[in-house]
């Protein structure tokens, strides 16, 4: 049985769950829900209809979120009229292994809220701008992942009653400074130490 939300099906059981996600995910559809998380394989390859403007404006108009597929854009649709609406606090919490796409979907909510805050500033810019500095200092490659993260972000954004972003602020912590002095076989320091040996 495939089904869109996982709360959806008969049975809990793990051989029923990681069926119905690699069908799936094998059908092209890389996004489950399960009740309020959404789940998100990360296919290691480029879908960028899947990220389009068209697809940015389907979530941004839908008047029934719970009716449309499964995609990152719906959480942010979901937080971002939840904010407009009632005026309290969102948040979003990207977890996972490794190389599952955790930067890329902290990626993708931005791009949301970038397309429907519209405000003509070049905040958003700066925001999206910034976060390849910080990757740098904060990312290296590793023996499962050539751009890993090795620390915990928290980007606190503003907007104002009309939905649009005011200011943004990055947090940075848990960095592990320990691969600066020694590095595992295989594996490498921050990207920042590289760029600057490049130049």
């Amino acid at each position: 049985m495939v089904v869109d939300d996982l709360a959806a099906l008969p049975s809990i059981e793990n051989a029923i769950v990681l069926a119905t996600l690699k069908q799936r995910f094998e059908k092209g559809q890389i996004y489950t829900n399960n009740g309020n998380v959404l789940i998100a394989i990360n296919p290691h390859v480029n879908l960028s209809d899947a990220y389009s403007d068209v697809q940015l404006q389907k979530y941004k108009e839908s008047l029934a979120l719970g009716d449309e597929p499964p995609h990152i854009f719906a959480v942010a649709s979901a937080m971002h009229r939840a904010f407009v609406l009632s005026g309290t606090n969102q948040v979003a919490i990207v977890s996972g292994e490794s190389g599952a796409g955790k930067t890329e979907s902290a990626r993708f909510l931005l791009q949301y809220f970038r397309f429907v805050s519209r405000s003509g500033s070049n905040l958003e810019l700066q925001v999206t701008a910034s976060q390849v500095i910080t990757e740098a200092f904060g990312c290296a490659k590793t023996v499962r992942n050539d751009n890993s993260s090795r620390f915990g972000k928290f980007l606190n954004l503003c907007f104002d009653s009309s939905g649009k972003i005011q200011k943004a602020k990055l947090t940075t912590y848990l960095l592990e400074k320990t691969r600066i002095t020694h590095i595992s076989p295989g594996e490498q320091n921050y990207h920042v130490f590289y760029y600057i040996l490049n130049h």
